[in-house]
């Protein structure tokens, strides 16, 4: 029988099963998830899965927040009190109890005929001591010293059982507050699991499309500040994307001879039309000055709408007006013909896992494609990458 791994844990692998779904991710074969949002390691939802255990090879635990399910400690009635966080709850006494509640969950686990398949990643916990050393929280003569929970010792108690997380640099691994991972971040966790390594590092040469010598790229998106973010990790090499703003435009193309692509954040925000319709004419204005001379990318009003088929609660990133989209607008600027459709794979590829509209290294190459208005080059350029990702 082949080997069969089963990786559990709270909303990181819902993410993850999203990110595989729209081919934002590579497909695992032979790996089943098992997660829930908010879901603590001692969950009835993760003991239901444990009559299946025989069947795996290898069993992972990503280790979400320890006071997840810190509402059961008041209220053991109710099955749904085993998720999330009440923040009202959040106190020394509850941290020490959920502590040693998640130090007995994985004893106990452990404790059984499984215990040479099972591995642990306390993700959360390496995520908020990383981010906590960064800004000098919990810092005793120089040394890191949390009052409840401290990597090192965790996972030295389960040193057998545990793929470390100690002194690795996570900058670049997680989304938001939630320490929900990144596109690079599950690339890690892909690596750390599997022994296989993602070469997001070495997988696009954006050098050679950021040099482009009859055009520059520039914005106010989140598509230029997240470049750049990556252009400061040393995830991509090259210069950064200047950040230019609406209302710097017209200033900025009088500084450069070059064809301009500006890489908008313009998009219809809590349907608030007036505004957005405001900002197209005024953008529309420009362009039309500069007689051909630039280009808009509207990467906000585009992935917004990409995002809104991922799930129904995201749906609320459609405009409710047709005319209020990145269809309309495009059409208006002259390029529409670049955009993919937003249900398609390739489309559903250029946007992290979250809300921010960070583009993925897919993104990335897509919103440096514009210029060619090729979707063609586009899909073949992407393809190649995918087989070296």
């Amino acid at each position: 029988m082949a080997e069969k791994t089963l990786i559990l844990g709270p909303s990181h692998i819902m993410r993850w099963i999203q990110g595989i779904e729209t081919g934002v991710l590579k497909k695992l074969e032979g790996v089943d998830f098992h997660g829930r949002g908010g879901n603590p390691i001692w969950s009835d939802f993760n003991k239901s899965k444990e009559e299946k255990f025989s069947e795996y090879s290898r069993i992972i635990y990503i280790v979400g927040d320890f006071r997840f399910g810190n509402k059961y400690l008041t209220d053991s009635s109710l099955k749904r009190n085993q998720f999330g966080i009440d923040r009202a709850l959040i106190n020394l006494n509850n941290d020490v109890t959920l502590y040693n509640k998640v130090m007995s969950e994985c004893t106990r686990v452990l404790n059984s005929e499984h215990e040479e398949k099972i591995s642990f990643i306390f993700w959360d916990v390496a995520l908020r001591e990383f981010n906590n050393k960064l800004a000098g929280n919990y810092l005793s003569n120089g040394c890191y010293e949390h009052p409840v929970w401290n990597l090192l010792d965790i996972e030295n108690k389960f040193s057998k059982n545990v793929i470390s997380l100690v002194g690795v640099d996570m900058t670049n691994f997680y989304i938001d507050s939630s320490n929900h991972p990144s596109l690079q971040g599950y690339f890690f966790l892909y690596n750390s699991i599997f022994g296989e390594r993602y070469n997001y590092n070495k997988a696009i040469n954006i050098k050679k499309y950021l040099d482009e010598e009859n055009f520059v790229f520039c914005g106010d998106s989140s598509f230029v500040r997240n470049l750049n973010k990556y252009i400061d990790y040393g995830i991509f090499s090259g210069d950064k994307i200047p950040q230019v703003t609406l209302s710097e435009l017209k200033s900025f193309n009088n500084t450069t001879s070059k064809k301009i692509i500006f890489i908008s954040n313009i998009r219809n925000i809590n349907s608030n039309d007036e505004v957005y319709l405001k900002r197209c004419d005024r953008l529309y204005d420009i362009i039309k000055g500069s007689k051909g001379k630039i280009r808009v990318l509207l990467w906000e009003a585009y992935t917004q709408e990409v995002i809104a088929q991922r799930h129904l609660s995201y749906s609320k990133f459609s405009p409710e007006h047709k005319l209020l989209g990145y269809k309309s607008t495009s059409k208006l600027l002259s390029n529409e013909d670049y955009y993919l459709d937003v249900t398609s794979v390739e489309a559903q590829s250029l946007v992290d896992l979250n809300v921010g509209l960070q583009p993925t290294i897919y993104g990335v190459l897509w919103g440096l494609l514009f210029h060619t208005q090729s979707k063609k080059k586009f899909i073949d350029e992407r393809l190649a990458l995918a087989r070296v990702l």
